[in-house]
């Protein structure tokens, strides 16, 4: 299997230097490469995702410009396509589907069908024998990674994709449908008090989605009406108002420990007339009491403006590192506690997480207390769902000029997150 996996990169080098001495280091280059390697293993569809969405000012503009070109849609053919499913949709539940694909996830295939009454409605489709072929492409990624980060540790690329190998496993986790829907229904419990938060209705919530996970190949949900990505002509005040209803969910969900979506790229949101829908939940977390607490902690602070340098890093959060951290076994515990504050502070102060950062500041822990130590896997779940969103990004565009006003936007949008909760 290493043999196969090495001769597939292998071929694959082959043909990128050819390209890169043809074009050189353009847009055409970056272009045809990433073609080349998304169709040879479609799990690069999600890593390209998570580079587009990156935070990191060191991914050359050109680059991310190709990469982001996948954030809302991923190739397919027709034999990734189940219509013999579609057809017995259609029966069990009186509707009628275009046969047209709207939208093209790595996991499901999106068409739109109307109902008895005429009303849109949404059907997801798993493709065809996506989880096997998602089994061999998360191998085959984590043997190459774990190949070049063997011999170029300090590789950029190397450093800002280790939180998503880490979170590897939940992406063949995409595959169950039944946790999906459990995870729709929680959401749309969990965000009821937004009013601009819509979450779709699930239709074909059973008792077999509830126990044969495996052979759920589709999820019938709410049509919501909007697009995934803001048009360039969208007026300031537009972008800051979705800017303070996005903040606001997210003050929400950590103060009222909702379940928190790890997957939202703009492809998984629409920006609606009335807010943002989001419609995929295929990877997400909820956060235990201890982890709760310990956040909430933070939340607090900021809000009443005091320092956040008064908390206990290494006590507080210990237990977000595997092992846990032991303050008896830390020499210079000053240096560790501003390392720990690098990687959760930026989560409260700009709602973006620096995967690089991250990387690093783990490496210089492990260099203090002389062993490894790595965050576990629901911290890292939340780190990807972070850089995936980069939600200033997204929504007000690259080196935007409004910083200020985004600050104090933030600074509304906590204080009305705490009066929600609390109401």
């Amino acid at each position: 299997m290493l043999l196969s996996h090495i001769c597939i990169w292998f071929k694959i080098s082959v043909q990128a230097l050819f390209l890169y001495a043809w074009f050189g280091k353009t847009a055409a280059f970056y272009e045809r490469v990433l073609h080349l390697l998304r169709t040879e293993n479609i799990l690069f569809t999600k890593i390209f995702q998570s580079l587009a969405n990156s935070s990191h000012e060191q991914i050359p503009p050109d680059l991310r410009i190709q990469l982001r070109r996948y954030n809302a849609n991923a190739s397919y053919t027709e034999l990734d396509i189940n219509y013999e499913a579609l057809d017995a949709i259609e029966i069990e539940h009186n509707i009628q589907i275009d046969r047209t694909v709207i939208n093209s996830g790595m996991i499901a295939l999106v068409f739109r069908g109307t109902d008895a009454s005429g009303a849109p409605v949404i059907v997801k489709l798993r493709r065809r024998n996506i989880t096997e072929t998602l089994h061999k492409g998360c191998q085959s990624i984590t043997d190459l990674y774990n190949t070049v980060a063997h011999w170029y540790p300090q590789n950029i690329y190397v450093r800002i994709l280790r939180p998503f190998i880490r979170n590897i496993d939940d992406i063949i986790d995409q595959c169950n449908f039944s946790r999906e829907i459990a995870n729709l229904k929680v959401a749309k419990e969990d965000f009821a008090p937004l009013s601009f938060i819509q979450i779709p209705t699930v239709y074909n919530r059973s008792e077999q989605a509830e126990t044969e996970s495996d052979e759920i190949e589709y999820i019938l949900m709410e049509y919501i009406d909007g697009v995934h990505t803001l048009p360039t002509s969208t007026p300031i005040d537009v972008r800051l108002k979705y800017m303070e209803q996005y903040f606001t969910c997210f003050f929400f969900a950590l103060i009222a420990n909702t379940i928190h979506n790890t997957d939202l790229h703009s492809g998984n949101i629409l920006f609606t007339e009335s807010g943002i829908g989001m419609i995929d939940y295929g990877m997400a977390v909820q956060l235990n009491d201890e982890w709760h607490d310990a956040m909430l902690s933070i939340a607090e602070l900021v809000k009443e403006k005091r320092p956040v340098n008064e908390i206990d890093f290494i006590e507080t959060f210990k237990g977000i590192f595997e092992p846990p951290l032991n303050k008896a076994e830390i020499h210079n515990v000053r240096v560790v506690e501003e390392l720990c504050a690098g990687i959760l502070q930026p989560m409260l102060d700009n709602m973006e997480q620096d995967e690089l950062k991250v990387t690093d500041n783990l490496m210089r822990i492990s260099q203090e207390l002389g062993r490894s130590v790595e965050l576990n896997r629901n911290m890292y779940s939340l780190i990807l769902g972070y850089s995936m969103m980069s939600g200033q990004n997204v929504i007000m565009g690259l080196n935007h000029p409004h910083k200020d006003i985004i600050r104090e936007m933030q600074e509304r949008a906590m204080n009305k997150a705490f009066m929600l909760v609390m109401s």
